[in-house]
Formats: structure tokens, sequence, C-alpha cells
């Protein structure tokens, strides 16, 4: 097995790669907006609440669609999207980076789903906005694309 494919993933996931968006979205609970706006809490005891998370897709309409289930109690803020020529690929890149950076992804029980979503990052930890989207570019560069759309 190549060192490019992580352990949760079988090198058949990569048969099925190709064009799409790698994307970033963020998940905040509205108990902690609601907190923030009536200052209760600070702005970085805010950030904390925040996790982000970079995921992959063929058609961004419809992931956009999928996600609007879970919106159930959160926000959830898309915030951009790189084009990719092996978007799996690219993620579980990412993912693999952020895990060799010491970050841990948490586990949220979806009540919108019925789905243990298990990759959202804490925000502070990956860097916040800038720290992900480098870690994206320099996923999306390994995997041999050199022009990097967003």
């Amino acid at each position: 097995m190549s060192s490019l494919h992580p352990p949760t993933a079988s090198p058949s996931v990569y048969k099925r790669d190709g064009f799409g968006l790698v994307y970033v979205n963020i998940r905040v609970p509205f108990v902690a907006i609601i907190l923030y706006l009536a200052k209760r809490i600070t702005l970085l005891q805010f950030l904390l609440y925040v996790d982000v998370k970079g995921g992959h897709s063929g058609s961004f309409p419809a992931r956009r669609c999928a996600y609007h289930k879970c919106e159930r109690g959160i926000a959830i803020i898309w915030h951009c999207g790189f084009i990719a020529h092996r978007r799996i690929l690219a993620e579980a890149l990412t993912h693999q980076a952020l895990r060799a950076m010491g970050v841990e992804p948490r586990v949220y029980p979806c009540p919108g789903c019925d789905v243990c979503h298990h990759e959202y990052f804490p925000f502070l930890k990956v860097g916040g906005f800038a720290g992900l989207e480098w870690i994206i570019r320099a996923a999306i560069r390994a995997t041999g694309q050199r022009e990097i759309e967003k």
C-alpha cells in the first residue's frame, strides 16, 4: 500500500476519484452564536466552539443540499472551494496532514441525519481559514496538479 493512502481508505476508493471541488465548511452551534452576540463569551471563547471541515464533492450543489438536513441547532457556513483533478485523494491528504500535526477530529452525533460526523477539526488548532486553505492547496499540489483555481 502506498504511503499516500490513509489507513481508513482502501486503494479502490481512488479508482472513482476525479474532477471536482475540495471545499471548506464551518460548523458553529447556535448556542455559541447567541452567547457571543449577548456578550456572554469573548471572541476567543466563541472560536473554541467553531470547527472546520475539508471535504470533497463532484457536485457542489448536491453536497450543500445533503448537508441542509444537518443544520438542526448549528449553522454550517460554506467558505470556499478549490477545483481539484483528484478530489478524493486531495481530501484524504488534507485529513492526513491535519492528523500528522496532532489535530484530532471531533465526533458529533448529528440530530438531523443520525450520522456521527467525524471530519470536523477545531478551528483554532488548524490555524483558522488561512491554515486549512494552505494545507488544502499543498494537498492538491501533492496530487500532481500545478495550478489551483479557487
